[in-house]
């Protein structure tokens, strides 16, 4: 069984380093979101399975930024795109399994209580979900909660005040002034926030559907993708074609739906490198390849801290690996490679010498 938790944390990872290569934006910043609105919604009596759901919504509210990509620090980004980043967003995270319908919950965080964000609802028309992911989404973009001290818990105080009944809900903004405290923000800093959040977001033992395995790695196979132009259904592609030869080797249905997911998630790590290495026109100079290579240890990074994916993970990572030792992040041999590492390895070129680059 795949830990729906982990996942979470994990893809959220890697959705906060595109934020942060396009835009600069500083690490965990979608924990930070999860962890305050989990606050904010505790003071507001949300039950145990709605803050589970909206602490997840909020690791994923920025998942569409690689299929749309708009700043998160550009406050006069255009209603369109942020409606178009909000729509994708919240069918992407339709795909996991949650104990409190999500309807809404990521659509809906750019909308302001006075009527003037993408979607142009007012105060109670969107969830209340929505407007806690909004608060806590702009207090961190607007000020870093990573500071963790004083001078910011002041400034972030003064900001929600001012714009109580525009850009916030009163009763959001209430919540959110009570949960705010200096021992919270000192839990914000970038060494403490993932162990801040498992102990702050409630436990709920979700399960994967075959049916939500299969299109939780179809959703994560386009945020990879879309990290650059030249890849844009390179995971998907790869994904589809492991789905037919794993049945035309005769493999289960379960083992086909691990297959599909460690393809569909092979490339995860590239979210981790610099769109200005990935599209750079011509050759990759020695330094660049080498930036290029760590894509795979990533991957293996990320993924096997997943509960219930650690097999997957190997595979995803195996997939740069070559029979005479040469290849990497790990340097396996033949002997060290099993039949499915070879089979992606083998994909993952098939695919590549196809695409138009």
């Amino acid at each position: 069984m795949i830990s729906v938790s982990d996942l979470l944390m994990a893809m959220s990872i890697g959705m906060d380093a595109v934020e942060k290569d396009f835009f600069g934006a500083m690490p965990y910043h979608s924990k930070r979101v999860a962890a305050y609105s989990v606050e904010i919604g505790k003071i507001l009596g949300l039950t145990d399975a709605r803050l589970y759901s909206m602490a997840g919504s909020a690791l994923l509210h920025d998942n569409a930024l690689t299929e749309y990509i708009v700043s998160e620090t550009d406050l006069d980004a255009t209603p369109w795109a942020l409606k178009t980043h909000c729509v994708k967003g919240q069918k992407n995270a339709e795909n996991f399994p949650w104990p409190y319908p999500i309807t809404g919950f990521v659509q809906y965080h750019h909308e302001f209580a006075d009527g003037t964000g993408p979607f142009g609802l007012k105060e109670n028309e969107y969830p209340l979900e929505a407007a806690i992911i909004c608060i806590a989404d702009r207090v961190d973009v607007l000020h870093g909660m990573y500071k963790g001290d004083e001078k910011t818990m002041k400034e972030i105080k003064r900001g929600i005040k001012e714009h109580t009944g525009s850009y916030y809900s009163t009763k959001v903004a209430s919540a959110a002034l009570e949960a705010l405290t200096l021992p919270l923000l000192e839990s914000m800093k970038d060494e403490k926030i993932s162990q801040t959040l498992r102990d702050r977001m409630p436990r709920f033992n979700m399960e994967l559907s075959d049916r939500q395995r299969i299109n939780v790695s179809k959703a994560a196979a386009h945020i990879i993708d879309y990290k650059s132009h030249f890849t844009e259904t390179h995971s998907v592609q790869i994904a589809d074609k492991a789905w037919y030869m794993s049945g035309a080797y005769g493999y289960d249905r379960d083992m086909r739906i691990r297959i599909f997911t460690a393809a569909a998630f092979h490339d995860i790590g590239k979210l981790f490198i610099p769109t200005s290495i990935l599209e750079k026109p011509g050759r990759l100079t020695e330094d660049e390849f080498s930036i290029i290579k760590t894509h795979a240890a990533k991957t293996w990074n990320l993924l096997h801290q997943v509960g219930g994916m650690e097999q997957v993970a190997l595979w995803a990572a195996n997939h740069h690996e070559k029979l005479d030792g040469s290849g990497y992040p790990f340097g396996r041999s033949a002997k060290e490679l099993d039949f499915i590492d070879r089979l992606l390895a083998c994909l993952d070129i098939y695919q590549a010498v196809r695409e138009p680059r």
